[in-house]
């Protein structure tokens, strides 16, 4: 019961900070509207929408992206309070807002997913890095795996055993541990090992 309202705050304060950004940008542009036109609204709300790209998932994005063009499209768009779209440089100007709008909505989030990659392959190389450190300096090989062992608990926040397995007896035998000497697997891990 508890995780479900800790899983759905998060949602709700996104939710709430998008609709929040959403009146704050239309309260501002009808503040600037004369001063900036219709190019300046546009990109005060496509502000908002790489602001929601940045922050939430792709889906919320893209809903923003046609909040906002329907928000200007009522508020600021010939003749205003309605949907219809007067000219043809309004449907331009409000199309192009939605394929821009939509287009660095997906170039933000494959940024970010390639960011995430980046951050995991760099782990990884450090981790590689310190491995090879060891095992070059150390000549002990059972200290060695002693080392590994708590080099991984320290980067992976779980005790850690490298165990050498004998298959006749279906028991182990530990060779190093973050915990030295505590290390205990039950049957069923040993009788599939």
């Amino acid at each position: 019961m508890r995780n479900r309202k800790s899983s759905k705050s998060p949602l709700l304060f996104e939710a709430m900070s998008i609709f929040f950004g959403m009146i704050a940008i239309t309260t501002l542009s009808h503040i600037v509207d004369e001063y900036l036109g219709l190019a300046g609204v546009s990109f005060l709300y496509l502000i908002l929408v790489i602001w929601v790209s940045y922050k939430s998932q792709l889906a919320t994005s893209i809903f923003v992206a046609i909040g906002s063009f329907l928000l200007i499209n009522f508020f600021y768009v010939e003749p205003r309070y309605t949907f219809v779209i007067g000219s043809i440089e309004s449907w331009s100007a409000l199309l192009g807002f939605l394929l821009v709008s939509i287009a660095i909505t997906s170039l933000v989030h494959q940024l970010r997913r390639q960011k995430e990659i980046a951050e995991k392959e760099t782990f990884k190389a450090n981790l590689l890095r310190a491995i090879i450190e060891i095992y070059s300096v150390e000549t002990d090989s059972i200290v060695a795996l002693q080392k590994f062992c708590r080099l991984l608990k320290s980067e992976l926040g779980c005790e850690v055993a490298i165990l050498k397995l004998d298959s006749t007896a279906k028991d182990s035998i530990e060779l190093a541990s973050s915990k030295p000497g505590e290390v205990k697997f039950d049957s069923w891990y040993l009788s599939h090992a």
